[in-house]
């Protein structure tokens, strides 16, 4: 017998086990978190992240590297009652190194989460990355989809749950600076690329998460991408109900966002985005009234906290 068909059935034998092991399982959660500015303390050759060194702006030191670490990772553990999800997808890390620190000194490291991650253009260094738990997720593939400027790359990873093939995509589109209008092009340019990957593989069952910097109603999302909050489209957008993700002087808006397909869908009809709601998550508004996120720097001031964001997350059954 030759070789390939013998590394046929090993990988057959493999994603055997797998179904096995996950034929108990009734549900998978499903998370993302923009976690702001997850920064190591050493610098990144040809990468802006002066600001976040022990001797930049923030005066970033290992306590408040540590004291990041231990944060997040609270939030995520909360988002599965204390589990933490099964897969969830991050934004505004600074590389591979911060989500192995992250998984391996905090509470996380009894969940046994396996690390997805590739390096991004963005001058800044700031990527996009998943964590899952290999006992319930059986890892096939990652994909880089690049927006073909200097910014960051969608990010696909594909797993196999039962009998199914499940492609998760994490995104962080560019964001307003500069304005709502003159920034939008690159949002639509970050959805034309996603929408025509999602039809190149329209037999999987397909997730979408990520910080879009645009709200589900806005041109990119809608008009674009075509994610709606019509359970009869093709994608519908779960967090159309959502309360917002950040708050921006008075507002909430509602940046992060959970996509899944129509296939996705008629598994799970009264699927919806809940947004992490713990009262340590949050502070006084002392301007505009109010709770807002508590950040783990306000005014150029250290004050142990998490993001500007809230975590979010799904729940489905397969």
């Amino acid at each position: 017998m030759n070789y390939y068909p013998i590394k046929t059935l090993f990988f057959l034998f493999i994603i055997s086990l797998s179904i096995a092991c996950n034929a108990k399982s009734k549900k998978i959660v499903v998370g993302f978190y923009n976690v702001e500015n997850l920064f190591d303390t050493i610098h990144d050759d040809r990468k802006n992240d002066y600001e976040y060194l022990p001797d930049g702006k923030k005066e970033w030191n290992s306590d408040k590297y540590i004291d990041k670490l231990k944060n997040i990772s609270r939030a995520i553990l909360a988002m599965n009652d204390w589990q933490g999800p099964d897969i969830i997808g991050l934004c505004e890390i600074e590389n591979r190194q911060v989500l192995e620190d992250l998984i391996k000194y905090t509470q996380l490291k009894e969940q046994n989460y396996r690390i997805c991650h590739f390096s991004s253009p963005d001058p800044r260094g700031i990527d996009v990355g998943l964590l899952y738990k290999h006992k319930v997720l059986y890892h096939l593939s990652d994909t880089a989809i690049s927006l073909q400027t200097r910014t960051r790359n969608i990010h696909r990873s594909d797993f196999i749950y039962k009998k199914d093939t499940l492609s998760f995509y994490v995104n962080h589109w560019s964001s307003r600076r500069g304005g709502e209008e003159k920034s939008a092009p690159k949002r639509a340019r970050a959805a034309s690329i996603l929408k025509a990957d999602l039809l190149n593989h329209p037999d999987y069952l397909q997730v979408i998460m990520g910080d879009f910097n645009d709200s589900p109603f806005d041109n990119s999302i809608q008009n674009i991408a075509n994610f709606y909050c019509d359970k009869d489209s093709s994608y519908y957008n779960t967090s159309c109900l959502c309360e917002g993700t950040l708050k921006y002087l008075k507002e909430w808006h509602n940046f992060d966002q959970i996509i899944v397909n129509h296939k996705l869908l008629r598994k799970n009809p009264k699927v919806e985005m809940q947004r992490l709601e713990k009262e340590w998550l949050f502070e006084e508004d002392k301007r505009y009234g109010g709770l807002k996120p508590l950040r783990s720097h306000s005014n150029q001031k250290h004050q142990s906290g998490f993001s500007d964001h809230l975590p979010v997350y799904i729940t489905l059954k397969l």
